[in-house]
C-alpha cells in the first residue's frame, strides 16, 4: 500500500515538474518573442534550437528595463562584454571549466566566454563533435585571432589558423590531427613547452616523418640536423622554420621559397647571391638560373666551405663545360678536354668567376687505400688525442700557425700507424660569402700567369683542413712555406703546379724530365742516322 502511495506521489511529482517546466519554457519563449522584435540579427529559431533556447533572455542579462534598457548601448563594448560573460559562472563551474583542457591552455583571465561559445547559439558539445567536420571544429577556437599562450620563456605562441590560406596549402586536406598527434575531436590534452624552439623540434620530426619520411632521412645527413642535434645550435632550423605548416606552399609555388627563407639567417649570403648573374636571370625570367635550392639540396644541405666537391655542383647545370674552355684554356698546341678537367679537379670555379678574385690554398688529410677524406675523428683516435688537445699537438712551437715541419710530423705521425696518407690540394676563395657571387663570364680570369709565376698571390694563403664525420670543417692556418719547401714534397704528391716555385726541387725535376723525354729519343734519333752507314756495310 505505501509503495503504491509513493508511486502516485513520485508520478504526481513528475508531472508537476513537468507543467512547470513547460510553463517556464514558454514564458521564456514569450520573453525571448518581445526581444526578437527588436534583435532581428539573431534568428529566434536558432535560438531556440540551442542549449540556451529554454531559458529567458533576462537569465543572463540581468537588471536591463525592457522599455528603457536601449541606453545600455553607451557602455564601452569590452565592459559590457565582461560583466556579461560573468553571468556564465552562474551555471558553469568555473574550477570545472578551468579544468578542460582547452580552457586551461589558454586563460580564463584572457578570454571571454563569448569568444568561443556564441551564447545566442551554443549547441551541445557532444552533438557538435558528431555534426561537424574535425577542423571546422578544431577551428572553433584557433580561428580566432587573438588566441595565443605564454611558453615558460616568456614567448606568446599564436594559436590562430587562418582558414583560407590553410585550405589553399599542401595540407588543406588534412584532418589536424593527423599531424597533432593525440589530439582529436574527443581529446585535447594539456601541454607545456618551455619556448617555441622546444614545440617545433618535438613536433616537426614526427609528425611531418608520416608522410615525408625520404626528406626526413635526407634532412638527418645535412648540415641543419647536425647543427641542431648534434652541436646543440638553438638557431638551425628543423622543418617548420622552413615550412610554416598550416600554409605550407604546394612545390610548383615554393620555387623562390629561399627568398625569404633561406635569408632568414643566410643575408649575407643572400645579399651576395642578388648581385650575382644567376640571381639577375632569374630576375629577367629565366626560372632555369639557380636559387638556393638549385646548389644546395634543400633537404641535404652540406657543408659546401672549403669543399672540394664545389664544381660538381656548377657541372650539374654547366654540361660540356670542358670542351668550351678549350677555345682559349690550352697547352699550345693541344686542345684537349683532360687539360681543362685537370684544373676543375684543383681549382674552384669561383676562383675564377667570382667577384673576390682572390684564392688560397686548402688542403686536405685524405686517405689513399680507402679513397675517402681521413676524418678529424679518426684522426684524434690514432694520435692518441681528444678534443682541442689536437690542436696542441699539431702547432706544437705554438705560434698559431702549422709550418712545414709540423706538417711533415703529422704525416710521420699517421703513416706509422699504417695509414696511407697524402694531403689533397684545393685552390678556393677565401670567403665563402663571395663564392654565391658569380659574375658574368666575360669578368672571368682568363690568364695563366695569374697562378702559374713565382709571386703568385693564389699561393700566398695556406690553411689545412679537417672535416668531422657531419662534414665540419676545422681551419688551421698554414705557413705559406708548407707548399716550397723539400719536407712537403711527399705529404704533396697529389698537389703541384708548375711555376709557382713552390717546391724548387720539383721544377727541377719537370724540367728534367721534359727535357730527358725529349733528349733521349733525339739522341736515339741522331745515332740511328749517323751510323747507319756503318751498320750496312756490317750487314754486307
Amino acid at each position: 500500500m505505501l509503495r503504491i502511495k509513493l508511486v502516485k506521489v513520485g508520478t504526481l511529482l513528475f508531472a508537476t515538474l513537468s507543467i512547470l517546466s513547460f510553463l517556464t519554457l514558454a514564458l521564456a519563449k514569450e520573453d525571448s518573442k518581445v526581444c526578437f522584435e527588436c534583435h532581428t540579427q539573431f534568428a529566434e529559431r536558432d535560438y531556440l534550437s540551442s542549449v540556451h533556447g529554454q531559458f529567458s533572455c533576462f537569465l543572463c542579462h540581468k537588471g536591463l528595463d525592457v522599455k528603457g534598457h536601449i541606453k545600455e548601448k553607451k557602455k564601452e563594448r569590452e565592459v559590457f562584454r565582461g560583466t556579461l560573460n560573468r553571468e556564465c559562472f552562474e551555471c558553469h563551474d568555473v574550477k570545472s571549466i578551468s579544468a578542460i583542457p582547452q580552457h586551461a591552455s589558454s586563460s580564463l583571465n584572457v578570454f571571454f566566454c563569448s569568444d568561443c561559445h556564441d551564447p545566442h547559439l551554443t549547441k551541445s558539445v557532444k552533438a557538435d563533435k558528431v555534426k561537424r567536420a574535425e577542423r571546422l571544429y578544431c577551428l572553433t577556437c584557433h580561428g580566432k585571432r587573438d588566441l595565443r599562450k605564454r611558453l615558460k620563456s616568456g614567448e606568446e605562441l599564436s594559436l590562430y589558423v587562418d582558414e583560407k590560406e590553410f585550405l589553399k596549402s599542401s595540407h588543406g586536406k588534412n584532418q589536424c590531427s593527423f599531424c597533432h598527434l593525440g589530439f582529436s575531436k574527443g581529446r585535447h590534452p594539456k601541454t607545456s613547452y618551455g619556448s617555441k624552439r622546444e614545440l617545433s623540434e618535438r613536433i616537426s620530426p614526427t609528425a611531418c616523418a608520416r608522410c615525408h619520411i625520404d626528406e626526413c632521412r635526407r634532412y638527418e645527413r645535412c648540415v641543419h640536423a647536425a647543427a641542431s642535434k648534434k652541436r646543440g645550435d638553438r638557431i638551425a632550423p628543423v622543418c617548420s622554420d622552413c615550412h610554416n605548416p598550416h600554409y605550407v606552399k604546394i612545390e610548383k609555388d615554393s620555387k623562390d621559397l629561399h627568398l625569404t627563407t633561406c635569408a632568414k639567417c643566410h643575408a649575407d649570403v643572400d645579399r651576395a647571391y642578388r648581385e650575382s648573374v644567376h640571381y639577375k636571370a632569374w630576375e629577367k625570367g629565366n626560372k632555369n638560373a639557380p636559387l638556393c635550392t638549385g646548389c644546395h639540396k634543400p633537404h641535404e644541405v652540406l657543408v659546401t666551405s672549403f669543399d672540394i666537391r664545389n664544381n660538381e655542383v656548377c657541372l650539374d647545370c654547366h654540361k660540356g663545360i670542358e670542351k668550351a674552355h678549350t677555345t682559349w684554356f690550352y697547352n699550345p698546341p693541344f686542345r684537349s678536354p683532360s687539360f681543362v678537367k685537370f684544373h676543375l679537379e684543383s681549382i674552384t670555379c669561383n676562383v675564377c668567376h667570382g667577384k673576390e678574385k682572390k684564392g688560397a690554398v686548402y688542403l686536405y688529410p685524405y686517405d689513399r687505400v680507402k679513397k675517402t677524406p681521413l676524418r678529424i675523428e679518426r684522426m684524434r683516435e690514432l694520435l692518441g688525442v681528444e678534443g682541442d688537445k689536437l690542436n696542441v699537438y699539431l702547432d706544437a712551437n705554438r705560434d698559431g700557425y702549422l709550418n712545414a715541419d709540423e706538417l711533415w710530423a703529422l704525416f710521420n705521425s699517421l703513416t706509422g700507424r699504417k695509414v696511407s696518407l697524402t694531403f689533397l690540394g684545393w685552390m678556393d676563395v677565401r670567403d665563402p660569402v663571395l663564392s654565391h657571387l658569380t659574375e658574368p663570364k666575360d669578368h672571368a680570369l682568363r690568364s695563366c700567369e695569374v697562378c702559374h709565376r713565382a709571386d703568385s698571390p693564389f699561393f700566398k694563403d695556406a690553411f689545412v683542413v679537417f672535416r668531422d664525420r657531419y662534414g665540419w670543417p676545422t681551419v688551421f692556418k698554414a705557413h705559406k712555406d708548407v707548399l716550397s719547401t723539400k719536407s712537403a714534397l711527399t705529404p704533396l704528391s697529389q698537389f703541384y703546379v708548375f711555376g709557382s716555385t713552390r717546391l724548387l726541387v720539383t721544377d727541377f725535376l719537370l724540367v728534367v724530365a721534359i727535357f730527358g723525354a725529349i733528349l733521349v729519343p733525339s739522341i736515339h734519333i741522331f745515332l740511328r742516322i749517323s751510323t747507319r752507314r756503318w751498320r750496312k756495310k756490317g750487314n754486307e
